[in-house]
């Protein structure tokens, strides 16, 4: 049989098997929270709303819009170059700040569905208490480096972006 025939239906019957990807923010909050492969963060700031989300919003604009090309080698030889596309999306509402953080893979690709604007990586809240206090929830995968730099930034530390 051709190999590009077995390569078709195995693709047309494990198609469903892909895992299901979150599609919105809220289903990455109720993943994050019951996937051990996930993190939830939670850290009360004593800081403004307005003085945080003005904070966070620079920051992340700044560290996590950005291109990432890599490639894969099997015995010395390059057999693909992958490029994603990570962009940040901010929703900004009175006393409540929401980030994500995504990842668009670039070029032909066989998977789950993909949300508009990329697979979700992280997804930042902000929450205002009262005038002087906000509350931060992070939820990510397990990048230690990643949610302590927005920690320091939600705090006002001008840490160096984790990932440039």
């Amino acid at each position: 049989m051709n190999k590009k025939v077995i390569v078709l239906i195995t693709i047309i019957f494990t198609g469903c098997s892909f895992p299901k990807m979150p599609q919105s923010t809220g289903e990455f909050r109720n993943i994050a929270a019951t996937n051990s492969s996930l993190q939830t963060t939670r850290v009360t700031i004593k800081r403004s709303f307005e003085s945080i989300s003005t904070d966070l919003q620079a920051k992340v604009n700044n560290c996590f819009n950005y291109d990432s090309t890599w490639s894969r080698s099997e015995g010395g030889m390059v057999r693909g170059s992958f490029t994603e596309k990570y962009r940040t999306r901010i929703i900004n509402n009175s006393k409540k700040l929401e980030i994500a953080i995504q990842a668009e893979p670039m070029g032909n690709r066989i998977g789950p569905t993909m949300p508009e604007g990329g697979f979700y990586r992280m997804v930042i809240d902000l929450n205002e208490v009262n005038n002087n206090t906000s509350n931060l929830v992070i939820y990510s995968a397990r990048w230690e480096d990643v949610t302590n730099a927005i920690t320091d930034w939600a705090k006002g530390l001008n840490t160096k972006c984790p990932i440039n």
